[in-house]
């Protein structure tokens, strides 16, 4: 639980490509910003899952990775 970083966190991860070493990711979001989390999964084989995408507040999101590991 990082508290309002998972924003920063998952950038740091896409831009080092750490992201392709991560299988599973459960993810508490902040401030309505789902659609930034989601948009660092663009590029990457994961499947994405998060109930609540309209919530102004915060929210959970589940990813994960397909393929080969």
């Amino acid at each position: 639980d990082c508290e309002g970083s998972e924003y920063e966190i998952m950038e740091r991860l896409t831009n080092s490509s750490m992201i392709e070493k991560v299988t599973l990711f459960i993810i508490e979001w902040h401030n309505g910003l789902v659609k930034d989390l989601v948009a660092s999964f663009a590029s990457s084989p994961f499947i994405l899952y998060y109930p609540n995408p309209y919530s102004l507040n915060n929210g959970i999101l589940l990813a994960v990775r397909i393929g080969k590991t």
